[in-house]
Order: structure tokens, then sequence, then C-alpha cells
């Protein structure tokens, strides 16, 4: 699959090296929150302490799915097999094979702006309402049926 950067570090410019070090003191620290919140939440007893769980386990998931996200471009780091072995390690956190998240993921890129994705947009012809409840429908989770 192609990926959007195909050189080595040496060959990029300083301003255009995506941030390797901070890549990977993320993915670890994420990794590891998310084995901690994890741990706390199977371990509570009471459920408000789950509930003060989640908003810092959406914060760490939000994040591992942006690295994630960085490896399906090849933006995470310069060396590609860094780069995928990245990808496939922070997956397994996100519940997810990470080809298939990527091919996904660029099958979007492909179709983004395009008729069949602009369904937050309506034309004058279209009935606003009608585009309003499929957005809010896929918006909180329609996509899943």
């Amino acid at each position: 699959m192609k990926q959007d950067i195909q050189t080595t570090d040496s060959a990029l410019p300083e301003r255009l090296r995506p941030p390797q070090t901070l890549n990977l003191v993320l993915s670890v620290a994420s990794v590891f929150a998310w084995i901690g919140l994890m741990y706390a939440a199977s371990r509570a007893e009471s459920m408000w302490v789950v509930a003060l769980i989640v908003l810092p386990f959406s914060f760490c998931i939000l994040t591992i799915y942006s690295l994630i996200h960085e490896c399906e471009h090849g933006l995470f780091h310069t060396d590609r097999r860094i780069n995928e072995v990245a990808g496939i390690l922070l997956s397994v956190f996100f519940t997810g094979s990470f080809s298939f998240l990527r091919y996904c993921h660029v099958g979007h890129d492909s179709r983004n702006r395009s008729e069949c994705e602009l369904f937050e947009l309506y034309y004058p012809h279209e009935n606003r309402l009608k585009k309003a409840v499929f957005f809010y429908f896929l918006y909180l989770g329609g996509f899943w049926f």
C-alpha cells in the first residue's frame, strides 16, 4: 500500500520530519495509560468510579487513534518498519487490525468530499430534514448498523 512518506529521515528537511520521538513517547504513555485505566475500571466497585475513568480513557483512546492515523499515512516515523510496527501494536489497543483500519481509512480519504460522503451537506433540491436526520443517525453511532 502506498504511503505518504517513502523516504529516509536524512532526505527530509527538518521542518517536514514527523515528530518521531514525541510520537514514540506518546505511544508508550498512551498504552500504559490505557492498561492502567482498564485495570482500574475492572477493579472498581462503584459505577461512579468507572464514570470518572471514562473521561481520561476517552482522551487516551483518542490519542491512540491519532497515532494510528499517523501510521496509516506513513507520518508516524520516517522508518517504514517502525511506522508499520507502531501501527500494528497501537491497533491492538484500538481493538482492530492495522491493515483493516488503514484500508478503511485510505478508502475514506479517496472518497472524502465526494458525493457518497457528503452526508453532512445538502443541496437545494434535497430534503433538509431527511439529511439532518441521516447525519445525526450516523453521528450518534448509527454507522454501526
